[in-house]
């Protein structure tokens, strides 16, 4: 084993997926509308949707998520880049902070991987722009350098459950699959490495996992 990936909802963070998302959109809609602009749920939802089933390894993420927005809106890239930049930044998004705490278990984990001299990688879904999930991972006492790689819609082309999304993170941090292991909580999202030949382990069996 050279390398341990960590998914960070329900596994390196503890959170309840379902309020948090609930709430993420509704403060979303509530700073679009201090903008005076509506977008619904669906139309953010349609477009995460996009980008993880039309992947073609072409494009980042981020880039097919915005042109995803412009499309379907008739406002550019550029003026979407900036509102979610400006949305990650303000008080709306802070405010999921309270969703948020650190899984000890996890964490002792993670930092026994890094004192052993393993690769580190913070494997959540690549929905997330490196703005938002550097300040997810700051909401639980963690940092971007506490990690080897961080997955962001800017660095990566798939999405999970996408078996080349875990082959990508492979070739970045260059280790092969059959040498990783994979903690998450998900059977659909994180169980797919498996396909890969990296090893998953679910998050409430982790009390076993011996480094």
């Amino acid at each position: 084993m050279k390398a341990v990936l960590f998914d960070f909802d329900e596994t390196l963070a503890k959170v309840n997926e379902e309020l948090f998302a609930k709430n993420y959109f509704k403060n979303l809609q509530e700073f679009f509308s201090t903008k005076g602009i509506s977008a619904n749920v669906q139309l953010i939802v349609s477009c995460i949707e996009h980008i993880t089933v039309k992947a073609d390894g072409k494009r980042d993420n981020y880039d097919r998520f915005m042109s995803c927005f412009a499309a379907k809106t008739g406002r550019s890239d550029d003026f979407w880049k900036n509102l979610f930049l400006e949305f990650y930044e303000s008080r709306f998004f802070e405010d999921l902070k309270r969703h948020f705490r650190i899984n000890t278990q996890i964490k002792d984990i993670l930092e026994s991987s890094k004192r052993n001299g393993l690769i580190t990688v913070l494997a959540s879904n690549p929905i997330f722009p490196a703005i938002a999930v550097e300040k997810r991972l700051q909401w639980i006492g963690l940092n971007a350098d506490t990690f080897d790689l961080i997955t962001t819609m800017e660095e990566f082309h798939y999405c999970k459950p996408d078996p080349r999304y875990y082959t990508e993170v492979c070739t970045k941090i260059g280790v092969d699959p059959e040498q990783c292991v994979m903690i998450g909580n998900d059977h659909k999202m994180d169980k797919a490495c498996e396909k890969t030949g990296m090893k998953f382990i679910h998050v409430s069996e982790s009390e076993s996992f011996v480094i």
